[in-house]
């Protein structure tokens, strides 16, 4: 009698795979809006204290989207 053992670990299916891309692109884009509407909601007094001019909020929220 003969036995084979493989050492293949098992690859995630098409579909896992899809549902764990479009997951990490909710989380991008939900960290993006709520950033975005956070710094947008500030008064420009409160964005100069925190060192940011209202021109960098899309930046900065992209930033943010980046590392979620």
């Amino acid at each position: 009698m003969t036995s084979f053992t493989t050492n293949q670990t098992a690859r995630p299916s098409f579909f896992a795979r899809l549902g764990a891309s479009l997951a990490e692109r909710r989380a991008k884009s939900r960290a993006y809006r709520i950033t975005q509407r956070e710094l947008s909601a500030l008064s420009d007094r409160e964005l100069v204290d925190l060192g940011i001019h209202r021109s960098m909020i899309d930046d900065i929220a992209l930033q943010a989207a980046k590392r979620a």
